[in-house]
């Protein structure tokens, strides 16, 4: 799913980036310290690079142009090797030329006809100056035999190399407010909790705090911002750290950060990767997180750059996964046992139930159902496992319960059923598959294996009591 939406973000990238402009762009790099001949310029996008052109260096210098003026963001000049030699910013101006040293990017970087990238560079030198600096001092402050004196000195520059670098960034911004530098740096900004704290210490409180005023410095309206590597990081961080990992929790973060977009592009970038990102959760339970995507702004036409057939596809997708999402009453199975009689898996009294999905040929399944059994021989939790075997072959069905011992076990075969197919019913296309059911055939969990069993019900009865 992560490869569809890379293709599919591609295919949008001119629609994404394209600011209609007379001239194209003329970008000459004179670099040194490099022995390749070829150079690719490239630029981020969400969590991406891409390529945008390639030139042959013609004695020290590179020179990249076209017609089309290129998306306003954060590029990279790339080498043969497709690794990284420098990040340079391209806004409105794109006639400009960079000097560098490939062995001293840092100290060595230049650039003519645009005071932007001028000062992006001495803003890069003074981090990277001051992240030394600073370093250096750390590892002086955790000497142990450092007198009192020292640490208040030392205290004192680590607190100057900052104001440093905060000083400069606020020059930047009063004096070029409009910059992609300048909201680059907002971007990077953290909120700012020193007033909070002044009048309260509980957790909580801050927590709360902090995370109302996650989005405060970030120009919502600015698609420049899609092309630089922080904002993907940024919406990471938000929903990875800053957000209880629950899905209700991340619905919840997700539909308070939503409606502060205020620029489409940015918007449909948000609702793009978030659908698919959650398409292919690892996580237990979050395709809940993706069944919400698709019903609040696929299926109700929010996604205004969503043909019928892209809608069609999404929706399709969350209403298999709506049935079987952590919480909802199980689909019920009826099917033909060992012994050739009908058996419904709602007919079970169990505190708990254990749907375990195999295919007798499987040498994964194999392994799992020799863990499972030994498990549930000494578990002290009350659990009827209700195990479906996916090919009709009697034979080999038999022997894989005779070889694992698991006679004590519901054994049915999915093959002949009363009921739906079990593959639909439950989105099973590999195998093995295991779905945990309380006492009233809900669903606590799935995706899940036998050496997890023991951690996951002992957390979930100490919550549920």
């Amino acid at each position: 799913m992560r490869y569809t939406y890379l293709i599919f973000t591609i295919l949008n990238l001119i629609s994404l980036g394209s600011i209609a402009q007379e001239k194209g762009y003329h970008i000459e790099f004179h670099i040194t310290g490099s022995e390749d001949t070829s150079f690719y310029l490239a630029h981020y996008f969400g969590s991406n690079t891409y390529i945008d052109d390639t030139a042959m260096r013609h004695q020290k210098t590179i020179v990249f142009e076209g017609d089309s003026t290129l998306p306003r963001g954060v590029y990279m000049l790339v080498d043969n090797h497709k690794k990284k030699i420098l990040d340079f910013l391209i806004d409105d101006s794109q006639d400009f030329s960079i000097t560098t040293d490939a062995n001293d990017i840092v100290h060595k970087s230049s650039a003519t006809d645009s005071p932007e990238n001028t000062r992006f560079f001495n803003y890069l030198k003074l981090k990277v100056e001051n992240y030394s600096a600073s370093d250096s001092i750390r590892r002086k402050l955790d000497q142990k035999a450092i007198r009192k004196d020292s640490i208040e000195y030392y205290t004192y520059r680590m607190k100057h190399l900052r104001e440093m670098v905060k000083n400069f960034e606020d020059e930047t911004i009063r004096q070029h407010p409009d910059w992609l530098m300048s909201k680059f740096i907002w971007l990077m900004k953290d909120v700012d909790m020193s007033e909070i704290e002044k009048t309260t210490k509980k957790k909580n409180i801050l927590y709360q705090y902090y995370k109302k005023h996650y989005w405060d410095l970030v120009d919502l309206k600015d698609e420049r911002l899609l092309y630089t590597p922080t904002f993907a990081q940024k919406l990471d961080q938000y929903l990875e750290r800053v957000t209880y990992q629950q899905p209700d929790s991340i619905i919840r973060s997700i539909e308070d950060f939503i409606p502060l977009i205020e620029n489409k592009k940015i918007f449909k970038y948000v609702v793009q990767y978030l659908t698919y990102e959650y398409a292919n959760a690892k996580v237990m339970g979050f395709d809940a997180i993706y069944v919400y995507m698709a019903d609040h702004y696929y299926a109700s036409g929010k996604a205004f750059w969503a043909d019928s057939v892209i809608v069609a596809n999404v929706t399709k997708r969350a209403n298999k996964l709506r049935p079987i999402l952590i919480g909802k009453k199980a689909p019920n199975l009826i099917l033909i046992d060992s012994t050739g009689n009908l058996r419904s898996l709602y007919d079970i009294k169990s505190e708990l139930t254990l749907l375990f999905f195999y295919d007798p040929e499987c040498g994964h399944c194999k392994k799992e159902a020799t863990g499972l059994k030994a498990w549930m021989d000494t578990t002290h939790f009350h659990i009827v496992v209700f195990a479906v075997a996916a090919k009709k072959d009697r034979k080999k069905w038999m022997k894989f319960v005779h070889n694992h011992h698991i006679e004590n076990w519901i054994n049915v075969n999915g093959t002949t059923s009363v009921t739906e197919d079990f593959r639909e019913l439950y989105d099973i296309n590999s195998y093995p598959q295991l779905f945990l059911l309380d006492e009233d055939k809900r669903i606590i969990a799935k995706d899940i294996r036998t050496k997890q069993l023991g951690q996951f019900l002992s957390h979930y009865r100490k919550k549920k009591n």
